[in-house]
């Protein structure tokens, strides 16, 4: 009866190891497999941003080439693109928004100043999906004016909610966000002058 006892506790307990390793060896499978899982979700959430983005680009270039060629010829660059009386250049090189003030006054031209609804959808136009500098800021009177110096009046559906918010958390100084830009969804945010980004020169023609 001992022997007996003996054997079925050792049965008993080997049986006990091995559900212990086969449900160990099956929890494991479960992490492993939804890690993959997780990978995959993960990865086509990536590739369908991709894929929007791509779309975007590829629809807003669509644009700009049959637009482009409904404008009338007249600006002297071939790189510059005509629209109503000015000439704008669609940077492809990014910079401060200081650098970038000071590239288009070298050219001849200054940052763009947005003045009517045409004028605000042609650009979007253009622009998306990236960000691009405009001549707009409040860093010289805290009031936002033009580069020509022109006063700016808000209109709060051009601008991203909440907007401008003057954020001084970004870690680039003590100033705030004190150039304005336009986003690549088409709308305004203001940030801080220092970063680098592309830009729009515009020239009268």
């Amino acid at each position: 009866m001992d022997t007996l006892s003996a054997s079925v506790s050792s049965i008993m307990s080997k049986l006990t190891a091995d559900s212990r390793r086969t449900s160990l060896m099956f929890l494991q499978s479960i992490s492993h497999n939804q890690r993959i899982l997780d990978e995959l979700s993960s990865s086509m959430e990536n590739l369908k941003n991709l894929m929007m983005e791509m779309r975007s680009s590829v629809r807003s270039l669509t644009y700009r080439i049959s637009i482009t060629k409904l404008l009338e010829p007249g600006c002297s660059d071939s790189a510059w693109v005509i629209f109503s009386n000015s000439c704008y250049l669609f940077s492809s090189d990014e910079m401060s928004w200081t650098e970038a003030k000071d590239y288009c006054e070298e050219k001849g031209a200054w940052l763009l100043k947005m003045e009517d609804e045409d004028h605000w959808q042609f650009i979007t136009v253009f622009t998306q999906p990236f960000p691009y500098w405009i001549g707009l800021t409040d860093q010289n009177t805290g009031q936002w004016r033009w580069m020509d110096g022109t006063n700016y009046t808000l209109n709060k559906e051009h601008w991203r909610p909440g907007q401008p918010d003057d954020w001084t958390e970004h870690g680039l100084g003590e100033e705030g966000e004190d150039c304005a830009h336009i986003t690549y969804e088409g709308l305004l945010n203001d940030a801080h002058c220092s970063i680098k980004m592309k830009f729009i020169c515009e020239m009268k023609k």
